[in-house]
């Protein structure tokens, strides 16, 4: 399966931690800013990170948005140019469109646009931060759409000792293990590209993909 790939473009605070939240979660990332300063920001972290104005269509088709999976826009000082490139987005045919919204006004813009999402990072923030309250196990997610998360999850008690091959997360909960964050002897290693025979220790966080239903029944059955 290949990896998703993803646009961020506007290299904020914001749009940095959702290019390593991305990155991390198996997800091949293009970061775009104007400002060659974020974009060395993260140009270790993305799979690609290109100084441009967002708002040249020219530029954006030749950055080949029109074949990613999905954008981000994430530009927050200057809502004219986000609307812009949201609008120079849908005539590309981005097939997955999603916009960082600063305020109930912007939110109400956007959603005339008819673009797949509105993302208010302080509502997402409650949102994240009930969820792990109400599901324990479960450390942060980023939901991309109703359909599909990237989830941090403590590895349940059901499934440490047990490699990945045997356990067989994909066919039985249809949930992808994309990278495995081990912690030991106080030193913390990142597992990439976990393989069949990786298996689970006490104390992993699995970075996983997947519906958010099918994550949280991972979860429950396994305690």
């Amino acid at each position: 399966m290949r990896p998703l790939k993803v646009a961020v473009i506007g290299l904020g605070r914001f749009g940095r931690a959702l290019v390593e939240s991305l990155t991390a979660g198996g997800a091949e990332v293009l970061a775009i800013d104007s400002d060659m300063q974020n974009v060395e920001a993260v140009k270790d972290t993305a799979a690609y990170a290109v100084r441009m104005d967002a708002t040249d269509a020219t530029a954006l088709k030749g950055q080949g948005l029109a074949e990613v999976d999905i954008a981000v826009v994430a530009i927050g000082s200057d809502f004219e140019s986000l609307v812009l490139t949201v609008q120079e987005l849908l005539s590309l045919g981005t097939p997955r469109i999603y916009a960082r919204a600063m305020s109930p006004t912007h939110r109400r813009v956007l959603d005339k646009l008819g673009i797949d999402g509105v993302i208010s990072p302080q509502e997402e923030a409650a949102q994240r931060f009930a969820y792990t309250l109400v599901r324990p196990g479960l450390v942060d997610f980023l939901r991309l759409t109703d359909e599909y998360q990237i989830a941090e999850i403590e590895a349940p008690a059901g499934l440490i000792g047990r490699a990945l091959a045997d356990l067989d997360l994909v066919r039985r909960h249809r949930v992808n293990v994309v990278t495995i964050r081990r912690s030991q002897g106080g030193r913390t290693e990142v597992i990439g590209v976990p393989t069949a025979s990786t298996t689970i220790v006490e104390g992993d966080i699995l970075i996983v993909a997947g519906s958010p239903t099918d994550v949280y029944r991972l979860i429950d059955e396994h305690p």
